[in-house]
């Protein structure tokens, strides 16, 4: 059996539930946000919510050694909870789910958890980098977080 690759972050944020949804449901606004990101295109809207269950999106990075993936929406529930699914992208890549949970502390302040597991194929191309990848996509989350902190918070993007 493959092994799953677990990556835990959360952040705390000066906003309410409702102001950091409207932030993390904005799929094309992520590039707002995220450094890292050149492009999020929906390809598929959501139903019965355009942005929610059923959205097809692609992310272009702006490292160009880096894929383009797509991802589906598989659960939205304003303003708690956005589960998503790689499914295009990465080589060797067996499953991928992505969460995203508001916890509110109070009116202006939230918790958000962002969630992130992975299992490879057991023999693919790049099993050898695994390690390496799992490292570096989870500073890379730590780092995107402090970047949608600061943009919720100060209404800016990171300089």
């Amino acid at each position: 059996m493959a092994k799953i690759h677990e990556i835990r972050k959360q952040i705390t944020i000066d906003a309410s539930s409702e102001k950091l949804w409207e932030v993390i449901a904005d799929h094309e606004g992520m590039v707002e946000w995220a450094k890292e990101v050149a492009a999020v295109t929906v390809i598929t809207k959501g139903s019965p919510d355009p942005m929610g269950v059923g959205l097809h999106r692609t992310v272009k990075f702006k490292d160009k050694n880096l894929p383009v993936i797509a991802e589906e929406i598989l659960v939205f529930n304003a303003p708690k909870d956005l589960h998503y699914t790689l499914y295009k992208g990465i080589p060797g890549l067996k499953k991928h789910m992505g969460k995203m949970r508001i916890d509110p502390i109070n009116d202006n302040q939230s918790v958000l958890h962002w969630d992130v597991d992975f299992e490879f194929k057991r023999f693919h191309p790049i099993a050898a980098f695994v390690p390496k990848l799992i490292k570096t996509f989870s500073k890379s989350l730590e780092e995107t977080l402090d970047q949608l902190k600061h943009f919720v918070e100060q209404g800016e993007a990171l300089a």
